[in-house]
């Protein structure tokens, strides 16, 4: 994978941002000629990639920012990598793939809740970014089948609201929990 970081014009210790491809005939598309939605790669470079740390090539996003704040933080970035999942399961995503997609989430979810090493964890599993690997990877199959049952779309809206409610009863439990640290405290 490329780095599509700018370097130009940066000196040493200053934070470089994102620099975003020329828009031509052929960009937001896949192999295969059909539209990838531009809101998977922005929604994966927002959340994981959005400022690359100084001298490094590991970017830090949103996720690991809001991630900071115990429980809702986590709820706020499970929504935003829900476009991920939302638009995987429109574009009839496997549900195998679907499934790792999710795993990802909670995976990403679980490590938040270990306070400082947990979000350092986090920015380097980079759940959004593996998402948006296994989705383009999905995508860009030029032999693939489409299942466009309503059975598909019934498992896979499930599969996918599970997940997400699994990310938000773990974050409400969470915050629990701290809550209940601190009035035991005071």
């Amino acid at each position: 994978m490329t780095d599509s970081r700018s370097t130009v014009g940066a000196g040493p210790g200053e934070v470089t941002g994102p620099v975003l491809p020329p828009r031509d005939r052929g960009a937001g598309r896949t192999r295969t000629g059909s539209a990838l939605p531009g809101s998977v790669g922005f929604v994966a470079l927002l959340l994981d990639d959005l400022v690359r740390i100084p001298g490094t090539r590991q970017g830090v996003g949103l996720d690991a920012v809001v991630g900071l704040v115990p429980g809702v933080g986590d709820i706020a970035g499970a929504g935003l990598s829900s476009v991920i999942l939302l638009e995987a399961l429109r574009q009839r995503i496997p549900l195998p793939v679907l499934a790792r997609m999710g795993f990802n989430l909670l995976v990403d979810a679980a490590l938040g809740y270990l306070p400082v090493v947990g979000d350092l964890a986090d920015v380097a599993h980079r759940a959004n970014r593996r998402n948006l690997a296994l989705f383009r990877q999905v995508v860009d199959d030029p032999g693939r089948a489409r299942d466009e049952s309503a059975g598909y779309l019934l498992r896979a809206g499930l599969l996918v609201a599970l997940t997400l409610l699994a990310v938000i009863a773990s974050a409400v439990f969470m915050v629990w929990l701290v809550v209940n640290g601190l009035r035991s405290l005071g």
